[in-house]
């Protein structure tokens, strides 16, 4: 268990090292996880809103939709 901490504490050293040397790449980083993460929050508050809540009303599962059609080349 020590040494998993001993190499833990060695990569995230490492990983300071890098940033350092390099903070372009990490601020694109930053910027990307960033960017992704509020689009999937966005697309599941969206889907969360449409898709995943009951309707509002009284025994929505018996809710249906009725829609009348007629072909086009009918006549009548």
């Amino acid at each position: 268990m020590i040494g998993l901490a001993q190499n833990l504490i060695q990569d995230f050293r490492f990983g300071l090292r890098l940033i350092k040397r390099s903070r372009v790449v990490a601020l694109g980083v930053v910027i990307s996880l960033g960017l992704g993460i509020g689009a999937t929050a966005s697309v599941f508050s969206f889907l969360d809103f449409f898709l995943f809540r009951p309707l509002p009303v009284p025994e929505s599962d018996r809710v249906v939709r009725l829609r009348n059609s007629t072909p086009a080349n009918s006549i009548g």
